[in-house]
């Protein structure tokens, strides 16, 4: 929530330019604050159940001054090694069993789910990068921010 309205009223005010780098934000203290704050982001979303990006991405605009597309695509990046490793862990933890590994009935969507968000991806970044300016995508981020935000809220309470 705090990253998510700090960013709504960073992009009320235009206070930010959103298509341009500030390079005089990439300290060598400055990004080893931001790499321990993603170490803490990677834990908070395995524990949570919530996309890195949803506290990466801020992290990397306002801490290091990146702009607002390099953030996301760095953000977008980063879940192949992500779910890589939540994968095989997934794995682990299930050959781990006193049956031994046992092929999960949800791993059949995995051949058929795999080309589908590739072709999505795909297609979704070439709209993006054509349709798009960078304020509606921010924008975009900022809202699912709070979507996330606010699920996160009702499956503490509920």
């Amino acid at each position: 929530l705090v990253f998510g309205a700090y960013m709504l009223w960073d992009w009320v005010r235009n206070a930010r330019d959103v298509d341009g780098d500030d390079d005089s934000r990439m300290t060598p203290a400055r990004l080893a604050a931001v790499n321990a704050a993603t170490v803490g982001s990677g834990f908070l979303s395995g524990s949570m159940g919530i996309g890195g990006g949803l506290l990466n991405v801020p992290l990397l605009v306002y801490g290091l001054g990146r702009k607002t597309r390099k953030a996301i695509g760095t953000s977008s990046l980063l879940i192949i090694p992500t779910a890589a490793m939540g994968f095989v862990a997934y794995l682990v933890s299930h050959a781990l069993r006193s049956g031994g590994l046992a092929w999960p009935p949800e791993f059949v969507l995995i051949p058929i789910l795999f080309p589908v968000v590739f072709i999505g991806a795909y297609l979704g970044s070439r709209w993006g990068l054509q349709a798009l300016r960078t304020r509606p995508v921010a924008l975009i981020f900022i809202l699912v921010l709070f979507i996330a935000a606010a699920k996160l809220v009702y499956d503490l309470i509920a």
